[in-house]
């Protein structure tokens, strides 16, 4: 909720997201959520000595023996680092931070605190599968986390997924070519698998699943045909380049939320002609 200056014009209210920027607010709240998470350590001796040992070494990649004995000295450079370092860094350390403490102890509701700091200070970024990846709305993280979700017993699949969103969440050197070629591929793994034609295009195999009963309009078909054969013929997406391909970011999330939704949207309507769900393990 806005405050009251905020409501009646007294105070600005940020209406642009904070793209290769982070101002005190967002800076704060993050501190805020990695401090309260740090805090808890104090009581757990052997765990705190893991997480901070794999910190300095691996994030900070000091001098084990420069090491200091109290965790507090750790926690200061975390928090110098969050609240006046430059904004990129703030995020390379939200995450390294965030994935350790997920990964020692499955606690997932860390990248929910994160992300709703994120989301309140106009932040374009957020936690998407252990990540921070750069996205547009909430409703295109809920489509990618339900990909995810919906390929659990679809090993290819969901390892398609997860690689185009971490090409893209490589912020120094993004792959937006390969990106777009995994979340095409994602597609076409679940097509085949659901379809039972491991050899087959997407083309085929779609058409197979109108023929056994799945309900797409064909329209719907005719404009992932589309697509497809766009990914096939310009910029060298998926076959090799005749030149060096110019494939934005941009494109790649687009191609990645897309391919997430229709990929929810095959099993979806695919399961609901059938009782049992196949595997591709």
């Amino acid at each position: 909720m806005a405050l009251f200056s905020e409501r009646y014009g007294f105070t600005p209210i940020r209406t642009q997201l904070q793209h290769e920027s982070a101002d005190d607010h967002l800076r704060i709240g993050l501190w805020n959520v990695y401090y309260v998470m740090a805090k808890g350590w104090e009581m757990q001796e052997s765990r705190e000595n893991r997480l901070l040992t794999r910190q300095w070494l691996r994030f900070w990649k000091r001098p084990i023996d420069d090491m200091p004995g109290y965790g507090q000295s750790i926690n200061n450079l975390a928090k110098k680092r969050i609240l006046k370092g430059e904004w990129y860094e703030v995020y390379n350390l939200i995450e390294f931070f965030a994935q350790e403490v997920v990964g020692e102890d499955e606690e997932p509701e860390l990248y929910e605190w994160f992300n709703s700091v994120l989301e309140e200070n106009m932040s374009p970024y957020r936690f998407v599968d252990g990540s921070l990846v750069e996205i547009d709305s909430v409703t295109d993280i809920t489509a990618i986390e339900q990909a995810l979700a919906d390929t659990e017993t679809f090993g290819g699949a969901k390892e398609h997924l997860a690689t185009a969103l971490r090409l893209l969440a490589n912020r120094e050197d993004p792959d937006a070519r390969l990106s777009i070629k995994e979340s095409i591929s994602a597609v076409e793994s679940v097509a085949k698998v659901i379809t039972d034609m491991p050899k087959a295009t997407l083309t085929p195999a779609l058409k197979k699943l109108q023929d056994s009963g799945v309900v797409l309009h064909e329209d719907q078909i005719e404009g992932w045909k589309k697509l497809y054969h766009y990914s096939s013929d310009a910029k060298g997406i998926r076959h090799a380049a005749l030149e060096k391909p110019v494939v934005t970011v941009a494109e790649a999330r687009y191609w990645l939320v897309s391919c997430s939704a229709f990929v929810s949207l095959l099993l979806h309507l695919w399961l609901s002609t059938k009782t049992e769900k196949p595997t591709d393990d």
